[in-house]
């Protein structure tokens, strides 16, 4: 019997020989197609990402541009003090800043030690929407307390110093408002010397600021009554000095 060599019948054809796609008369097209297909996919998924960040970025609010600061002086007319000791109000030619009394504020104008304290103010930041504040000093001279004294102001928020005496520090805040209000005939509630008050206000923006320009929440009554809101006002009193902006004091 005659021999022949062994065959298999349908032996994986050579890699690359191309019979794959021959054997099948153009078999292999659909994995080309399914190839292309995956590739525009991807390209796709790539252009709907770029799309859709720029669409975020176009969302996202412009940075806010930076504001002018307007530098000035203004002459302080008055200090007063609500009926409540809860607001201090300081009045100038043009506006009254109503400002709220910290509780340390509050129980100096309430002591027995109230005449021998001196009130430093410094330099008033004015928002664009009215709100304002300013840093506050009140001192109390070493060896003019009784020990009673010096006792109860330590016991209001006082830190006592070297050399004796004690110091209170902080922040008023508060808001700005349009000086409607006459009050240059009051000669009772003016200030023995008057003091220049540096004020950095913040420009008012294009959309409109309208906080430093609304009208004052104070009243007259009568002749010489003042009045915040049901709240009768009354001149601080205590001396006074204003720290400047460079750091010097006046009396």
């Amino acid at each position: 019997m005659k021999a022949y060599p062994h065959t298999r019948k349908n032996a994986d054809p050579a890699p690359g020989d191309g019979s794959d796609l021959a054997s099948s008369g153009g078999g292999g097209r659909p994995a080309v197609m399914r190839r292309l297909a995956r590739s525009h996919g991807l390209l796709a998924a790539t252009l709907i990402a770029l799309w859709l960040a720029g669409c975020a970025a176009q969302r996202l609010p412009a940075p806010t541009p930076p504001q002018a600061v307007v530098a000035s002086k203004v002459t302080v007319h008055s200090v007063l003090m609500s009926q409540d000791l809860r607001q201090l109000v300081v009045t100038t030619p043009r506006h009254h800043f109503v400002l709220e009394a910290p509780s340390g504020v509050a129980a100096t104008l309430r002591s027995t030690y109230r005449a021998s304290v001196v009130a430093t103010f410094g330099r008033v930041s004015v928002d664009a929407d009215g709100s304002c504040g300013l840093t506050y000093r009140l001192s109390l001279p070493p060896g003019r307390l009784s020990a009673l004294q010096q006792a109860q102001a330590l016991e209001d928020g006082y830190r006592p110093v070297s050399g004796g005496g004690g110091v209170l520090e902080g922040f008023l805040s508060g808001r700005r408002y349009l000086a409607d209000v006459d009050l240059s005939d009051l000669s009772a509630i003016r200030l023995r010397q008057s003091y220049d008050l540096d004020v950095f206000e913040l420009a008012v923006p294009a959309d409109g600021g309208k906080g430093s320009a609304s009208p004052s929440p104070i009243r007259r009554a009568l002749k010489d009554a003042l009045f915040i809101g049901t709240l009768p006002l009354f001149p601080l009193g205590i001396p006074m000095a204003i720290l400047c902006a460079d750091g010097s004091c006046t009396r």
